[in-house]
């Protein structure tokens, strides 16, 4: 084998030789020991990237190395993903970071943890992430092989798409150069709506970096949703359509719309959960499709197609909101059991009703959620006067992006 004629870092800038020191080219914060960021690839712990720390015994210092740098995040929060000891206040204030600052999150197994690690990087509010795993064995190996598993099944399903719109639109453009038609027109007009958009997907399967859009849901996506187990708090992915406990899956399929529960319905259809498995989700914003027409509060004129456009509603005073959702555990028979949830929604307040939509979300206030996380389905009248002493803030909207 011919030596290698040029050096590793004209490959590629995060190539180097075995025989080298890593070198990084991305941002970096100091470390706040020169020793240290003198050793480090780019002088410092990596932003937006990943510091594994290795240590024979947990609670030997691990903040305290890490207090320079989480010093220059702000006033932005910090997220502590499954600590193996309980922060002390104190011990947090000694170090200069505040208690305030800092969400703590549980989990039960490591894969919990590894989903929160990744809702925690997707919502992308935090300054900084910390997580604590006290094995990352067979059971992250096998995680990763199945994301790697799913990406390329998907990527390969994209570009059969691609190839078939790609074909569809060189069609369309030769008819149109003898002969415009309106299905020509049309098909062209099809073709480059989906080849952008095929493209758009495919970017998002190679991308490592979130994107605001990456922290929004869609029905049928998982979210965390916060609920009561074994009398302590916990955190549990669920689908974003509930199906009720008992029910075949064909309901799915039948009610496509039970990713919202009617609060005029929850004595009747939702009957099995409300009173029994009651959750909340945390949210700054929520969207909604309405009709333009509707929006700009106007008629159409005569021959005119109305348009759907989706709105951004997020509360005037900026704070978050924790919505009231019901959730259920379906298991059968060779099936894996599915946890699955609703938003409970109930008539718009005013300004979202002049903005086309007629329903709104229930946000609860702070102070109930300890009874609504713990409801007894002999006080169901506890449970709707909690949704109707509701929070209530201004909700202001604009397009969404």
């Amino acid at each position: 084998m011919s030596p290698l004629a040029v050096s590793a870092e004209e490959i590629h800038p995060s190539l180097w030789r075995a025989s080298q020191l890593a070198r990084g080219r991305g941002r970096t914060v100091d470390t706040g020991y020169p020793a240290l960021s003198s050793e480090l690839p780019g002088g410092g712990w990596p932003l937006g990237g990943l510091v594994d720390l290795l240590v024979e015994n947990s609670g030997i210092g691990e903040m305290r190395l890490l207090r320079p740098a989480l010093s220059s995040i702000g006033e932005r929060s910090i997220a502590l993903v499954q600590p193996l000891h309980t922060p002390s206040a104190q011990g947090l204030q000694h170090i200069g970071m505040s208690p305030d600052r800092v969400l703590l999150v549980r989990s039960s197994t490591l894969t919990d943890t590894l989903w929160c690690v990744e809702q925690v990087l997707r919502a992308g509010c935090f300054g900084a992430l910390a997580a604590f795993l006290e094995s990352v064995g067979e059971e992250v190996q096998g995680i990763r092989e199945l994301i790697e598993q799913y990406n390329a099944s998907k990527a390969s399903s994209l570009e059969q798409e691609l190839f078939k719109q790609r074909a569809r639109l060189v069609a369309a453009e030769r008819t149109l150069q003898t002969r415009t038609t309106r299905v020509a027109n049309e098909s062209r007009r099809i073709a480059t709506e989906k080849i952008d958009a095929t493209l758009r997907r495919l970017e998002d399967i190679a991308r490592a970096e979130l994107e605001p859009r990456d922290s929004r849901i869609f029905p049928g996506y998982y979210a965390p949703v916060l609920i009561v187990e074994n009398g302590e708090r916990v955190i549990k992915p669920m689908r974003y359509q509930c199906r009720i406990a008992g029910k075949p899956a064909s309901y799915d399929i039948k009610y496509p719309g039970t990713y919202n529960a009617r609060r005029d319905s929850l004595s009747g259809f939702w009957k099995p959960c409300f009173g029994y498995t009651h959750g909340i989700m945390v949210v700054d914003v929520f969207y909604e499709n309405v009709s333009r027409a509707r929006m700009e509060g106007r008629q159409l004129a005569a021959g005119e197609t109305d348009e759907n456009v989706v709105l951004e509603f997020r509360p005037g005073n900026g704070q978050q909101m924790f919505v009231a959702c019901l959730w259920s555990r379906w298991t059968a028979s060779g099936e894996p059991d599915l946890l699955s949830f609703a938003a409970i929604t109930d008539e718009p307040p005013p300004e979202i009703a002049a903005a086309g939509h007629d329903r709104c979300i229930i946000p609860i206030k702070p102070e109930h959620i300890d009874a609504w996380l713990n409801p007894d389905p002999n006080e169901l009248a506890g449970q709707y006067a909690i949704l109707d002493d509701r929070d209530r803030p201004y909700y202001e909207h604009k397009l969404a992006a």
